[in-house]
Formats: structure tokens, C-alpha cells, sequence
């Protein structure tokens, strides 16, 4: 088989319950979440587009969700997502390297130890 035949019968194997499209669900293209705040019982954060401007000359950031949740369930998303990119890296739909890419990049930088 194929490698692009592969990937593409890998991404179309659900994982969990499938749902059907609900009309009254609203659908929203998003690009990624440039913040997260969290406090005593919520996270909030904003999922964002890159969208260019007719002429292409620059990218603007467009919000277009703000999501608040209880801690816990916040948890629980990442938890899930977790575990759905775990499945999408076995199937070759993202490269772990791209992954841990990704993590370097968010993750702080450690200060250097104090010299005492």
C-alpha cells in the first residue's frame, strides 16, 4: 500500500464515539490558541485564524472563540488530546520530531542556575 493511501485510510478510522454534523452546533476554522489564563476554578482561553488581508501584505489575528471551562474539565481536554495525538502520530498524520518541535518552542526557557 501506498504511503499516502496508508495515511489517508489511517485519518479516516475514528477514534471514539462518531458524531453526526448537528446543524445548530456552530463550526469555527481555527489556526491555534495564542493564550490561556486559569485562576481558582476556570481556564479561559481564545482559539484564533491567521487571516491575510485581501492583498496578502500582512496576517492579522482574528479571535473567534473564547472558551471558559471548569478546571477539571479543562484537564480532561488535554488529557483526550493528548491521547488523540498519540493515535495521529502512530498513523503517520503528524511527525513526532514536528511534535516535539512544537513543545520546545512553547516550552519556557530554564534559567541558569544561581552561583552561590
Amino acid at each position: 500500500m501506498a504511503e499516502d493511501e496508508k495515511k489517508n485510510q489511517a485519518a479516516s478510522i475514528p477514534d471514539g464515539p462518531v458524531f453526526p454534523p448537528y446543524p445548530a452546533v456552530p463550526t469555527f476554522a481555527v489556526d491555534y490558541v495564542p493564550s490561556v489564563s486559569y485562576g481558582i476554578g476556570n481556564v479561559k482561553f481564545y482559539m484564533c485564524r491567521l487571516d491575510s488581508e485581501l492583498y496578502a501584505r500582512e496576517t492579522t489575528v482574528v479571535p473567534v472563540l473564547q472558551a471558559i471551562m471548569p478546571n477539571q474539565a479543562f484537564a480532561h481536554m488535554v488529557v483526550f488530546f493528548d491521547k488523540q495525538l498519540e493515535n495521529m502520530i502512530e498513523r503517520g498524520l503528524v511527525s513526532k520530531e514536528e511534535v516535539e518541535n512544537m513543545r520546545q518552542v512553547l516550552s519556557p526557557k530554564e534559567a541558569a542556575p544561581d552561583a552561590d
